[in-house]
This record gives C-alpha cells, structure tokens and sequence, in this order.
C-alpha cells in the first residue's frame, strides 16, 4: 500500500532534513499518515540520516504531472515496500 501511495505522489521538495510533497486527496494523505513511522524507519536505514516529512493534499489538474521523477530514496522506498507487501501475501 505505501509504495502504490508514494508512486502516486507529486511536487517534491527537499530542505534541511524535510520531505515536503503532494498527493491527490485527503483520503491519501491520510493513509501515508498512517503509514508515517514505516516510513521514516526505511528512509532513515537508507539515507542513515533523521528525516521527516509533510504530506499536501491538492486536487491534481491537468497541468500536474503525476508521473514526475521520484527522488532516488522514494524510489528504493517504493522498492522495499512493495517486496515488503509481496512477501506478506504470502
């Protein structure tokens, strides 16, 4: 599930140890919420630095790009996450 929600994120921006990015709703901002300690335990064990995040919801127009590039630490977290959720199912 994390990794399908932050696959689905936008506007990423990076200052002093924060993530600031963007999601499509509420209802996603929630779930990453709900995912939060997940993860910044993952991004802490790949970078080996403290960070945090903020999440924005905001109603994604056509302007938007949701297939924008990921920062690479997104995008391993996106990898452990979704070989996490596979061997779950098993």
């Amino acid at each position: 599930m994390a990794a399908v929600l932050l696959e689905k994120t936008t506007d990423w921006k990076f200052d002093g140890g924060k993530y600031e990015f963007t999601v499509n709703s509420d209802f996603e901002k929630h779930q990453i919420e709900s995912t939060r300690a997940q993860i910044l335990n993952a991004l802490s064990k790949i970078t080996g630095k403290h960070l945090t995040f903020t999440v924005n919801s905001a109603i994604i127009t056509s302007d938007s790009s949701p297939g924008e590039t990921l920062p690479v630490e997104i995008e391993i977290l996106k990898k452990l996450f979704n070989a996490t959720e596979v061997k779950n199912d098993d």
